[in-house]
């Protein structure tokens, strides 16, 4: 019975300390990865293009966390529309979930060979 009592407690501390992990892309330097707060599970990214003269595109990613202004997806699609661009936001679930598959596929194109290279030598 202790032991059920104590397996349960354990699975409960689990629980409760298992976080969210996002990459981070804004305006604090050297910041590339954030542990969610403990009730926020998903990560975001929201892409804002702008087609004035300048026309640029500006990524923000983090945790999907409503309560937080810098990355709740309204307020940056406000900011967005603000500046006359039009936004998107993307949400997912899981640890690092919100990178791009073309940092994925720069990421691999650089390990694969080094990794073969020691493998064959």
């Amino acid at each position: 019975m202790q032991f059920l009592l104590v397996l349960s407690l354990l699975a409960a501390w689990i629980s409760t300390t298992e976080s969210t992990t996002c990459f981070v892309q804004n305006s604090i330097p050297s910041v590339f990865t954030q542990v969610c707060p403990g009730n926020i599970y998903t990560c975001m990214k929201f892409d804002c293009r702008v087609n004035n003269p300048k026309k640029f595109k500006q990524t923000t990613k983090g945790c999907n966390d409503p309560g937080n202004a810098l990355v709740a997806c309204t307020q940056l699609m406000t900011q967005c529309q603000a500046q006359g661009g039009t936004g998107q936001c993307f949400t997912c679930n899981g640890d690092y979930c919100n990178s791009s598959p073309t940092t994925l596929a720069a990421m691999l194109s650089v390990v694969v060979p080094i990794v073969t290279y020691f493998l064959l030598h």
